[in-house]
């Protein structure tokens, strides 16, 4: 019998095909269609829906099922025990020719000669308190278990619906879904009971509706033949809502229980399902802009740093405001004072007159270097400096000629060293005499060298360390009469006249090796070379380095760098200082 189906649906198939190509005679072509559809015996033939367990489809869909391309067509629900059996009938109905309009018109469905299959024998797979006989009885304390739990979450509400199904779930259970909001909180039907009202009265609102799948049932103390312990769930989240009502949801199973009145009257109670209600308030404004703003105790900190904010802006536009009246007062204020004649005389004092111009160091440089008559001014006399200095090594005095240099190109000053050959002849047979006469010039400056070898003659001099030096120590002679010089004229030790120097970080002239009064201390500076250069040219041209802009030595680098290059040179020699002549050379040995 299989086979004779088959040649005949092949048939079709191809007559079918032949018409769509001819484009049918008279404007009309057939389609043929199959309908296979559930039937029962007498006794079960209640427990057949009309939709459910009907399916409809084309000669090709069906040859591909016969073929095993696709599945056969799959009957849902078929969970009553009894005898079924399927019926296939070809039916076909006719495409008449449409007008001008280009619509296309059809005729009724024709079904010709069915085909039945035999009946086969179903078991029930309903639980036992959803069968026919037990729905009117009275439930136990574990059937129809139903309960639901509401929460919401920023501006949505969130259910869940736990019941005990009549059967097994599956992924096509279903259950249509309705969400109602009320204005007030529901209350109870029946006062025993304690069933609430959802959306059975005024005031409530059908805000959406929605199909949604039922979850799988858990097992909550293990598979029981009976299914008593099946426990299935509807979970349903709403979009979002209106804040300050109440919201509730009712759910209408699917399940086919509920689909046949005729059968189950009253149908189970777990067919309509209805949770409890949740409140919904309303949310902040900042909750647009801040999703987890979602309450005004989680707003606080956003509260604090607005209302910070708006204080802070109003008190800055006060205080500008403040300013600009007060600035405007005092102009008014101080226009009319300008007009007032003062009869008595008075004089205005301008403070800012006094305060000296501020030159840079480019210009002040400049001065020594522009020629007579230039920018209207005339070229600035050098200064003049009497360099003392003891020669404790060789080293050490080659260190004197190179700040000679500096001092002669970068300070512009004119150096006068008793140990010049230039000078020798002039002072070596009297040099308190020469010195006498030199320091008459008030211009001349005296600059003597903290050294080792100087702390050691200033200490011979007061006669509180003995030199021993040999007879023909003539160069450390020289230094001596000029140290005993200027130690003998109190008026110029403390003229401001006299200053000491020292080098930084050598150790011939360490902080313990400075001169003492009347040559150090007290009023006289004391200048360390190099990173007080720039206060010792001020010293001797009579400037304030603060009236000074710049840096010093923007051109006299290199004159600068040969400086610390001899500076250096000394730093590396660490020999000590003896007071023993061994050569004859008038320089003390090392």
């Amino acid at each position: 019998g299989g086979q004779v189906l088959r040649d005949c649906l092949v048939q079709q198939q191809q007559e079918q095909s032949e018409q769509l190509q001819q484009g049918g005679k008279g404007g009309k072509t057939d389609h043929y269609y199959y309908e296979v559809i559930v039937e029962g015996d007498s006794l079960s033939a209640k427990y057949i829906h009309p939709v459910v367990h009907r399916w409809t489809g084309s000669v090709d869909q069906l040859l591909l099922m016969w073929r095993g391309s696709l599945t056969h067509p799959i009957f849902h629900y078929v969970i009553y025990g009894g005898r079924y059996r399927l019926k296939i009938s070809s039916c076909h109905k006719t495409r008449l020719a449409g007008g001008g309009s280009g619509e296309e018109f059809w005729s009724d469905g024709e079904c010709g000669s069915s085909v039945y299959t035999g009946y086969i024998s179903l078991q029930t797979e309903l639980f036992s308190w959803c069968q026919p006989d037990n729905l009117h009885q009275e439930p136990t304390n574990s059937s129809l278990l139903t309960s639901s739990t509401a929460s919401r979450t920023s501006s949505a509400a969130s259910f869940t619906l736990t019941y005990q199904p009549c059967s097994q779930v599956h992924t096509y259970d279903t259950a249509n879904v309705t969400l109602y909001e009320m204005t007030s909180a529901p209350g109870p039907n029946d006062e025993d009971s304690g069933e609430v009202v959802c959306g059975g009265g005024e005031g409530s609102l059908v805000v959406a509706r929605e199909t949604v799948r039922i979850t799988p049932p858990n097992f909550a103390d293990g598979l029981a033949t009976d299914g008593l312990s099946f426990v299935s769930n509807i979970t349903y989240t709403s979009p979002t809502v209106r804040g300050d009502h109440y919201y509730c949801i009712v759910a209408e199973l699917n399940h086919i229980t509920c689909l046949l009145p005729a059968v189950n009257t009253p149908p189970p109670t777990v067919c309509r399902l209805t949770s409890q209600p949740v409140w919904v308030g309303s949310q902040p404004l900042l909750a647009q802009l801040l999703p987890f703003c979602h309450s005004h105790l989680s707003c606080g900190w956003a509260y604090i740093v607005i209302g910070g904010t708006a204080i802070l802006l109003v008190s800055l536009c006060l205080a500008i405001v403040c300013v600009r009246c007060c600035d405007r007062k005092g102009r008014k204020k101080q226009s009319f004072i300008h007009d007032e004649v003062d009869f008595a005389g008075g004089e205005v004092i301008n403070l800012t007159s006094t305060l000296p111009e501020r030159r840079t160091w480019q210009e002040v440089h400049q001065e020594w270097h522009q020629q007579d008559g230039d920018s209207g001014g005339e070229r600035r006399t050098r200064g003049k400096i009497l360099l003392l200095y003891s020669p404790d090594t060789k080293l050490f005095k080659e260190l004197q000629e190179a700040l000679k240099s500096f001092l002669d190109l970068a300070c512009h000053c004119d150096i006068y060293d008793l140990f010049d050959d230039a000078l020798f002849d002039t002072i070596a047979l009297d040099p308190a005499e020469w010195l006498q006469q030199f320091t008459k010039d008030s211009d001349v400056k005296i600059i003597i060298i903290s050294s080792i070898g100087a702390y050691r003659r200033q200490m011979a001099l007061q006669l509180k360390m003995p030199l021993n030096l040999p007879e023909n120590s003539l160069l450390d002679g020289l230094f001596t009469s000029g140290l005993k010089f200027v130690s003998s004229h109190p008026e110029l030790a403390t003229s401001g006249r006299v200053a000491t120097a020292r080098y930084e970080m050598l150790h011939l002239t360490e902080e313990g090796h400075r001169l003492g009064p009347p040559v150090g201390g007290g009023a006289n500076n004391e200048f360390l070379i190099p990173t007080q250069l720039h206060e010792l040219f001020c010293w001797v041209h009579q400037l304030q380095p603060l009236d000074l802009m710049g840096k010093p030595w923007a051109n006299y680098h290199l004159e600068l760098q040969l400086l610390q290059d001899a500076l250096k040179l000394v730093r590396r020699d660490r020999t000590l200082i003896t007071t023993n002549n061994i050569n004859g050379n008038g320089i003390t040995q090392i």
